[in-house]
């Protein structure tokens, strides 16, 4: 057996040196080094994938997707899509949000500092959700180092935006269709392309299309934005956003079960998606 020089463990002890060094410094350059926490899953039920960030270079990211669980903690680009006849919610420092079956949302902005982050916008690319945000209370806004920023639910064609309310958001990819409708509290609904606004009040719901989609004798009739009190198919699919949140005593207020009827009502379906959005990256 050959003797080991002293060479021989010069040789050795350089290269675990630079392996070391190799990996502390793949270590700090990974994304999920320094990746915030923006909140976590619960009440998960069914297949549900969060798809995160490996490798960003720019505005597109690489992503490996890590089986959704309860109580896994959501990082501050996550994308969390529901499967079908599955369901999951979203509790974060600010709020919570309902996801129906078959629907994908990305995390997409925040606010306050890095230990305690307000999610402020999040991108909905298909599906439908019910969402709670909880307005900041006269001392908390006293002491808090920023004002509380509006929250956001974004959709290709429509941006929601509240600053502590009860409300539902929906879009269809197939009809580039987005309907919004408030439980409590005001929303501010704007149309993406045309940048009309309407504040839509507890009770109330609106529907905003792409003007794009229509010729030109009606995208002028189309694009407006119309409040009207929320109809029946829009309460369905409310309770379908809310089936997995129907224990959670702040889905089931007082004001909620007046509109959506008995929480035993809220029940899952299976929701059909277009086979070209069920591999989406990033699409906003």
């Amino acid at each position: 057996m050959a003797k080991t020089t002293s060479q021989d463990l010069k040789m050795i002890t350089t290269a675990f040196k630079t392996l070391a060094v190799f990996v502390l410094f793949t270590a700090l350059i990974s994304p999920q080094a320094h990746a915030a926490s923006c909140g976590s899953l619960a009440a998960v039920q069914g297949t549900v994938d969060v798809l995160r960030t490996q490798i960003k270079t720019g505005d597109e990211a690489n992503r490996f997707i890590v089986p959704g669980k309860n109580f896994m903690t959501l990082e501050c680009d996550d994308i969390v899509v529901t499967r079908a006849q599955s369901v999951a919610k979203v509790i974060f420092a600010n709020g919570k949000i309902a996801m129906g079956p078959d629907s994908r949302i990305e995390i997409a902005g925040i606010t306050g500092n890095s230990e305690k982050p307000d999610l402020n916008i999040v991108n909905l690319a298909y599906g439908k959700v019910r969402a709670i945000i909880q307005k900041k209370s006269k001392e908390e806004a006293a002491v808090a180092p920023i004002p509380q920023s509006s929250f956001q639910i974004r959709t290709h064609t429509a941006v929601a935006g509240v600053r502590g309310t009860d409300f539902y958001v929906a879009y269809d990819p197939n009809n580039f269709g987005t309907e919004q409708a408030t439980l409590t509290g005001k929303v501010e609904v704007e149309q993406k392309e045309t940048h009309q606004k309407v504040l839509v009040s507890g009770g109330q719901q609106v529907g905003v299309d792409s003007s794009g989609k229509h010729d030109d004798l009606t995208a002028n009739v189309k694009k407006q934005l119309i409040v009207v009190p929320i109809q029946e198919s829009i309460k369905h699919d409310l309770r379908i956003a809310s089936a997995v949140a129907k224990d959670d005593k702040e889905f089931s207020s007082k004001d909620a079960v007046k509109v959506l009827g008995s929480p035993e009502g809220w029940t899952i379906e299976k929701e059909a998606i277009p086979s070209k959005y069920k591999d989406l990256k990033n699409e906003f």
